[in-house]
């Protein structure tokens, strides 16, 4: 299910750390990454080393084509079947934005 998947672990850990425990400055860019790496319970050269696969490489390629799509409102943004952009201000929980989510998904 999708509570289960990487996705939501990253939107879910990253959404607390900012908007919950107002954490928003960090040392360097390492500390930012640690929160996901403990997310996704892997190491950075995990990563980096998936980086370098066919794999990787087109899911980077979908994710430059869904950035194309999502350019006005910044990071983060969320775009539901590639047609309805979130505003990000809108939101105010993790379950608001699953529901927004789940509603447009259905919408034709």
């Amino acid at each position: 299910s999708y509570s289960d998947s990487l996705s939501h672990k990253l939107a879910d850990v990253y959404f607390v750390s900012y908007f919950l425990n107002k954490q928003r400055n960090f040392s360097n860019l390492d500390e930012f990454y640690d929160i996901g790496l403990k997310a996704m319970n892997v190491n950075k050269n995990e990563v980096l080393n998936f980086l370098n696969t066919p794999k990787a490489k087109e899911i980077l390629r979908e994710f430059q084509r869904a950035n194309d799509i999502a350019k006005t409102y910044g990071t983060p943004a969320f775009v539901v079947n590639g047609k309805y952009q979130i505003n990000p201000s809108a939101i105010n929980s993790m379950q608001d934005l699953e529901d927004l989510v789940k509603k447009l998904s259905n919408m034709k």
